[in-house]
């Protein structure tokens, strides 16, 4: 992977597999400030952004049992994929198209193939699994006025196949340098009537839970495993 190198500008989106995709949505709106943008209830879809590009958080309903397809009826998503909540991949912005082709080119050099070629209409993409099998979608915006194709007037399938050597090669970057940040109203809490025994100091909870000065704060586990996102960096750094 040396050879190939996708070098993003950044990390763009995360896209997530849920069990309930209306909850969900419904759940990064209200704790997270997050914006619903654009359905895709064809196939189970949905999107959300903070203004700062067309999609910061993207979910998709757990597969049930049945295949899902895109826009030119190609098999987008397979039923043996996405059947337990979970990551469905990460998306690096990259800065344009060119430097996306080139990158697939480069792949093609070192007798790689991508796991997908995509065309959302709003972007290109090359999907490339890393090697503990997480999806990596490298992709480039295909226009600046995204708004136009990812906004809730819209609930058409978006997803085709994409012939990354027959694309234009386009040099200009179509992300927003200095986007228009949507943030969340800070949330107003009622303060709680004094009681009788206010002046009485309270338990702080359980020792466990007390911050100690100087204590670091233990990792977050799950079951034995402690939760954590190791990425390769040969995927995408020089």
């Amino acid at each position: 992977m040396e050879k190939v190198a996708f070098r993003p500008r950044r990390l763009g989106h995360v896209n997530l597999y849920v069990s309930d995709l209306e909850a969900s949505l419904s759940f990064y709106e209200r704790h997270c400030g997050l914006a619903r943008v654009r359905m895709e209830s064809a196939i189970g879809a949905g999107f959300l952004s903070n203004g700062n590009t067309h999609h910061d958080l993207g979910l998709i309903e757990i597969s049930r049992g049945q295949d899902r397809h895109g826009r030119d009826g190609h098999v987008q998503i397979q039923s043996t994929r996405g059947r337990q909540p979970g990551l469905n991949h990460l998306g690096w912005e990259m800065e344009n198209q060119a430097a996306l082709v080139q990158a697939y080119e480069r792949m093609r050099a070192a007798g790689m193939a991508p796991q997908a070629l995509y065309d959302h209409i709003i972007s290109h993409a090359v999907y490339v699994p890393d090697p503990d099998g997480n999806v990596h979608e490298f992709y480039a915006d295909s226009m600046k006025d995204w708004e136009s194709v990812f906004n809730l007037d819209h609930d058409d399938l978006v997803t085709s196949r994409w012939d990354p050597l027959a694309s234009e090669r386009s040099t200009t970057p179509n992300y927003n340098p200095a986007p228009n940040l949507r943030r969340p109203a800070p949330r107003v809490h009622a303060r709680p009537a004094n009681r009788a025994n206010s002046g009485k100091s309270r338990a702080a909870g359980p020792a466990s839970l007390r911050p100690t000065a100087g204590r670091p704060t233990p990792p977050v586990k799950d079951g034995s495993r402690t939760l954590s996102l190791s990425l390769r960096s040969t995927i995408c750094m020089p």
